[in-house]
């Protein structure tokens, strides 16, 4: 019925047939441009359907409001660390009919409660990964180190080991133009805290001579981190059967440009309170409180005018080594005055700053 096909008749049909395929996809599935083979095979098996992919900003673009779905300055490239997993069923915590929570304006000095041992830290997206996480970070830095392309990115276990009891959340003025917040166990002292933290400054490669100390960079998580908002609409979608999709913009905005600290105990509590209201997170500062309580098991802090965000886990020492006592966060890559040396004010008193190393 077929005349018979010579060796060049053979390729000539295998290139029309990828050729139609390619156009297939190109107009009738936009949505996929961008995304890997795998990915996209993996959505037609499953059915289903493909988020918009976000845009790729240049490295050293700062990263402010406008550009609340950007995606890393840079792809990972370890392929493992660039693939978004979804956690199971069972290990993604709250199910519809949970309570939720409140979320209540904060007023510094904040404070909440570490019942758990464990604190979840980052964004939204990392507080997923982190609870889902088998292990915690250490003062020996960061878990994975990848290397390649134009920027310095490493994973973390966004999960670390906590000293119980309450934390305290204070604020802190840097000059007149930025504000870095200081979650610390009510044990310590804050004071203290900021001028270790400030002569440690940006630590790319964890050389600092403070080794209690462990620098989060800006590119270890926020926008730039893997997985991203995929991740947090998928595990939000789950109490979304037959409803419609949370916006794009709505959930994107979850995953930067904010800084989260939550007790291991409060997650369900918290994704119960996202999947009610996802949007009610806005760009502000909140204590994290369930529904029957009025003791807060986490906090969020936000700055309208976040650019790059920078970290500061400050663990203690002998049999605390391992244990987490403060974390600094820095929305507005100020890195606390590093470069003018600006007065940093904390509740009216002047923090003196110490010797450089």
């Amino acid at each position: 019925m077929f005349p018979a096909l010579n060796i060049n008749g053979v390729f000539f049909l295998f290139a029309v047939t990828c050729t139609g395929c390619g156009v297939f996809v190109y107009f009738f599935c936009p949505e996929t441009k961008g995304m890997l083979l795998e990915d996209i095979e993996a959505l037609f098996v499953s059915g289903k359907k493909p988020h918009s992919s976000p845009k790729y900003v240049e490295a050293d673009t700062p990263i402010t409001r406008s550009t609340a779905n950007a995606a890393p300055a840079s792809k990972p490239t370890s392929h493992k660390a660039s693939m978004a997993t979804t956690p199971s069923r069972s290990a993604r915590g709250a199910k519809r009919s949970d309570p939720g929570g409140k979320l209540v304006k904060a007023t510094f000095p904040a404070e909440f409660e570490c019942s758990s041992g464990d604190l979840l830290w980052g964004q939204v997206n990392t507080i997923i990964e982190g609870f889902n996480n088998a292990t915690v970070d250490t003062p020996s830095g960061p878990k994975e180190r990848l290397t390649g392309g134009t920027i310095m990115q490493n994973n973390f276990s966004y999960r670390v080991a906590a000293k119980q009891g309450t934390w305290k959340v204070r604020e802190v003025q840097v000059g007149d133009y930025a504000i870095v917040h200081v979650c610390h166990h009510e044990s310590m002292d804050a004071t203290r805290i900021v001028q270790r933290v400030a002569n440690v400054g940006i630590s790319n490669a964890q050389q600092h001579g403070d080794k209690r100390i462990v620098y989060v960079n800006r590119y270890d998580w926020s926008w730039h981190h893997r997985p991203g908002a995929q991740l947090v609409q998928e595990v939000l979608a789950e109490s979304h059967e037959g409803e419609e999709e949370d916006d794009d913009d709505t959930v994107g905005s979850l995953v930067g440009a904010r800084f989260l600290l939550v007790d291991k105990d409060g997650y369900d509590t918290f994704l119960a309170t996202l999947r009610r209201r996802p949007g009610a997170l806005q760009q502000n500062n909140y204590t994290l409180v369930a529904a029957d309580s009025s003791t807060a098991y986490g906090i969020h802090v936000s700055d309208r005018d976040t650019e790059y965000e920078l970290g500061w886990m400050v663990f203690g020492d002998g049999e605390e080594r391992d244990t987490l006592l403060a974390f600094v966060y820095d929305g507005a890559y100020c890195v606390l005055g590093e470069d003018d040396d600006a007065p940093l004010t904390m509740e009216g008193g002047e923090i003196p700053r110490l010797p450089h190393e």
